[in-house]
């Protein structure tokens, strides 16, 4: 924080509010000439000058908006820090939607594909993707998004599908809108369609729970829903 002349101190003092959200980002303080004796009794101020984080950081937050066009639209913002050490689309993304979300984002091999649990499992949209005439792979493809399972939820992800965004800061634009949906989980479905595949086990009883089993074969991204049933004795 850079500070010339009397006139950049008032600045900063009377925006002191201001320093409260960006403690929040996590700022970078380059340089800071402002005297312990003028910032005395501002807590938030101080932590910013001294580049530290808040004693509780929102390690996730989640801010709604509604757009007001011809009909309103539904936008939830998901965020999180760096210092949370999230993995951001599973730890939070998944959590917070509380569906399956299939993912169109570069990946590092790293981070693979998730169907551990129920309702609840991250598919890696297969490339290269046909979007109207216009053929695409995720390697010339900048942008990170996905798509929720059941609808009719679209988010713009900001980081890619990787490793490295557990330790990075991130955010997520989520539209809950069916048209705007429909359009990107075409997209995923005429991927994934041909690789699920189904097996039952009719010699099983079928009078107690059902066991869903999933397993990913990395190399094709083939997704394995095995079902069975077992009697409980």
């Amino acid at each position: 924080m850079l500070a010339l002349n009397d006139v950049n101190i008032n600045i900063l003092f009377t925006s002191f509010h201001l320093a409260s959200s960006l403690i929040r980002a996590e700022p970078f303080v380059y340089y800071n000439d402002i005297p312990e004796s003028e910032t005395a009794g501002m807590a938030d101020f101080k932590k910013l000058a001294e580049g530290q984080t808040a004693t509780l950081p929102p390690f996730t937050i989640k801010q709604s908006i509604k757009i007001t066009a011809a009909a309103p639209i539904d936008v939830h913002i998901y965020s999180k820090s760096a210092k949370s050490r999230y993995e951001f689309y599973e730890k939070v993304i998944l959590k917070k939607l509380k569906k399956t979300i299939k993912v169109w984002s570069r990946r590092d091999n790293k981070l693979k594909g998730d169907c551990r649990v129920i309702e609840r499992n991250i598919r890696l949209i297969k490339s290269p993707a046909q979007i109207g005439d216009h053929a695409t792979n995720i390697e010339a493809d900048q942008s990170n998004w996905i798509v929720s399972e059941p609808g009719n939820i679209f988010c713009f992800m900001d980081k890619p599908y990787a490793k490295s965004q557990a330790t990075e800061p991130a955010l997520a634009v989520c539209i809950d809108k069916d048209t705007i949906f429909a359009r990107f989980n075409a997209i995923a479905a005429q991927i994934l369609a041909d690789n699920i595949f189904t097996f039952d086990y009719p010699q099983l009883p079928r009078n107690a729970s059902t066991i869903l089993y999933c397993v990913i074969h990395e190399s094709s991204l083939v997704i394995y829903y095995v079902k069975y049933s077992y009697c409980a004795t």
